[in-house]
């Protein structure tokens, strides 16, 4: 399999363009996401159909991403790479690999716009939460396709911010609401990336697109 790429740049007029930034507090927040998602990436990866023996790709694996997910289900005769740009999130994603013995498991630092591996190198390419914070997700659906075998497959999980309520109204929610697209449209990102997915999806290339919406309690 590819090895280790030179990282790309996620900057904008020199600032990193991840609204949530790279605190340690926003990778344990990270984390948290990993675990209250498990249970849809797990439906997801079943709905796929991933099998003993697949090569996977998790583009913005974070500090843990699906990785255990995916190494379960490819087995020792598969393998999964996990990349991510920062490389505090890198490290850390090896350390997630190593405690639990995933050994079909390699985590890289890299950029998901242009990750530098063949083409039609993967079964899976998979991202979760990663096109809602970047300025140019349609380059980075295009590497996704780039990268997937003939029959493979590219799975995404993404929000659509346009389903963020809370009832009864609350001014405080309101407020918070308010900055955190603010946050996102100054670094360049897209609050309602979950509703532009299918039509990515066809821009890059694919036919054959599925999408299911999900509505998720908040509380």
């Amino acid at each position: 399999m590819p090895g280790p790429v030179n990282p790309g740049d996620y900057t904008a007029a020199g600032h990193v363009v991840y609204a949530l930034g790279t605190s340690p507090a926003e990778r344990d927040r990270l984390r948290r996401q990993s675990a209250e998602l498990r249970d849809h990436s797990a439906l997801l990866l079943n709905r796929v159909g991933v099998a003993e023996g697949w090569q996977a790709i998790d583009l913005g694996c974070g500090p843990s991403g699906i990785l255990d997910l995916l190494a379960e289900r490819v087995g020792p005769a598969g393998q999964v790479i996990g990349l991510d740009f920062e490389p505090a999130n890198v490290a850390l994603a090896r350390e997630f690999a190593a405690e639990r013995g995933l050994a079909n498991v390699e985590v890289i630092q890299g950029d998901a716009r242009g990750t530098g591996f063949p083409s039609a190198s993967y079964d899976l390419v998979h991202a979760r939460m990663l096109l809602v914070n970047i300025p140019d997700p349609a380059a980075v659906v295009t590497e996704m396709v780039r990268l997937a075998r003939p029959g493979g497959w590219v799975a995404v999980m993404e929000p659509d911010g346009g389903g963020r309520m809370c009832y009864p109204p609350n001014l405080a929610w309101d407020r918070l609401t308010q900055i955190f697209r603010s946050a996102q449209q100054v670094a360049g990102a897209d609050t309602f990336i979950g509703r532009r997915l299918p039509e990515l999806f066809r821009q890059a290339g694919l036919v054959t697109i599925g999408v299911e919406a999900k509505a998720v309690d908040g509380s």
